[in-house]
């Protein structure tokens, strides 16, 4: 019985990645996002309930010291946030959210406990969890893609699950879909390079990432022909996803073992690492040519979001306005120049469109500073698994990218239900394979030992699985 619970809980990961990004209610529930954030808290709910007796009868499943001294940049993070929260303006709001939002305390919470169960899962099963988890995570993704290619800026095909999707498909709003699809594209190209993933699904996942890189969000080939435009909407995640594609090629070389190439990598990064600061602060300078540029092309009240946001976070600069108080900041260090005709209208004044500043606004630069520690933590944690040998170079290599382009994109957007509960599993699986020792076919053959002598076959978990969140989604839809 304690496999057939452990078996459970892993094939209710499965399910969890696999179904919350489709999960949409069409117009029964406001909005797209709603339907995925309660979705994603009853099942993340069940799982942690699970979760907590399996580690209570099975030791294998429970975290080591060593992993929960990695886990400490999360925590850190979570508490100081708890603590702004507790002291927001409305505290309500800190931990609720809104319903076309999703992304408070709560939201924080719940990922974290799916970050400390895959994490333990990692432990348990080693590699082999990982890869199948991320097979889950893509043939959603393809959902997903192809409900961008049908949405309304693609084959703007007439359906209640399209109306309103804001060209992101089953997620309703463009940016957000980038940011899930950002890190399908990256997941996709690490599973290329496992050794023992068969042809047929690496030319599966080729199609995968084929069907995302050239949605109407990133290089629209549908536009390219009907319109004769090939750049996607979502500008920030492209750029994003050049920026983690350029880490990628640096991150290979830095961790060469010829000296002279990592060296010339290093430079190259810190080079990069000049040229961007230089960029962004001639970025956020008034009329240079990189900053009308981007007034043409995207809008100019988001310079004068920019000045709110880092008005309010040097008025509240320890414990911020809360989080998701951003609102309540703006209007208290409201700029009358958005109202100024000549610039785009910005009909939604909860958002900094920073990850930065909303994190400023949120918590203080005490936040920004956790956060960025615990970003640091899951680049540490690869370069660790990395040196043990548990994946391969261009494997971290491409972990980088996806990091880096996910960091990038967010500098002109915001984090969602689904970017929030992605990274802080990115975190699990890092911090649970650090300290999985066993050869993956030892305990591969261990496990079906153990399956032969109480005569439970992978159907019967499989079907256990599909049972569980059919129960799920009637529980959440009453």
């Amino acid at each position: 019985m304690k496999l057939l619970k452990g078996d459970i809980l892993e094939y209710g990961t499965f399910a969890l990645f696999f179904l919350v990004p489709i999960m949409y209610f069409g117009n029964k529930v406001y909005p797209h996002i709603t339907s995925k954030t309660f979705f994603f808290y009853g099942f993340a709910n069940i799982l942690f309930a699970l979760w907590l007796y399996v580690i209570s009868i099975d030791k294998s499943y429970r975290l080591t010291k060593k992993q929960f001294f990695l886990f400490i940049p999360l925590f850190l993070y979570v508490a100081w946030m708890t603590i702004s929260g507790i002291l927001a303006v409305n505290p309500h709001l800190a931990f609720w959210s809104t319903l076309g939002r999703g992304t408070g305390l709560l939201t924080l919470y719940y990922s974290t406990t799916v970050s400390l169960i895959v994490a333990s899962l990692v432990k348990r099963n080693g590699i082999t969890y990982i890869h199948s988890l991320l097979k889950w995570f893509l043939a959603s993704a393809l959902i997903v893609a192809i409900s961008v290619w049908f949405g309304n800026e693609g084959f703007h095909i007439q359906s209640k699950f399209f109306i309103g999707s804001g060209g992101g498909g089953f997620m309703g709003n463009s940016s957000l879909a980038a940011a899930y699809l950002i890190f399908a594209f990256f997941f996709g190209g690490y599973l290329l390079f496992v050794k023992n993933i068969s042809t047929k699904w690496k030319w599966f996942i080729s199609f995968i990432m084929s069907t995302i890189i050239f949605s109407p969000l990133f290089i629209n080939i549908y536009g390219l022909i009907v319109r004769g435009d090939i750049l996607g909407s979502a500008r920030g995640a492209i750029l994003g996803i050049i920026v983690g594609l350029g880490t990628v090629v640096l991150g290979y070389f830095a961790l060469s073992k010829n000296k002279i190439i990592k060296t010339f990598s290093i430079t190259g990064i810190f080079i990069s690492l000049i040229i961007f600061s230089v960029g962004w602060s001639q970025f956020m300078k008034l009329d240079t040519t990189i900053h009308n540029k981007f007034t043409e092309v995207a809008s100019g009240t988001r310079f004068l979001f920019w000045g709110v946001a880092q008005e309010s976070i040097d008025k509240h600069p320890w414990f911020g306005y809360g989080p998701e108080n951003f609102m309540i900041a703006f209007q208290e260090n409201f700029n009358p120049k958005i109202l100024n005709d000549e610039l785009n209208h910005e009909s939604w004044n909860d958002r900094a469109h920073n990850i930065y500043y909303d994190i400023g606004v949120s918590g203080g630069y005490p936040a920004i500073a956790f956060h960025s520690i615990f970003l640091l933590s899951i680049f540490y944690a690869f370069y660790k698994i990395f040196k043990k040998g548990k994946i391969s170079q261009i494997q971290a290599s491409i972990l980088y990218g996806l990091i880096v382009a996910y960091v990038f994109q967010n500098l002109f957007v915001f984090d969602s239900t689904l970017s929030i509960m992605i990274f802080f599993t990115l975190a699990g699986l890092a911090y649970g394979i650090d300290s999985y020792n066993k050869e993956e076919k030892n305990i591969k053959d261990k496990k079906n030992d153990r399956l032969k002598k109480i005569e439970i076959n992978q159907p019967v978990t499989i079907f256990i699985g599909g049972v569980l969140a059919v129960l799920c989604i009637i529980s959440l839809m009453e």
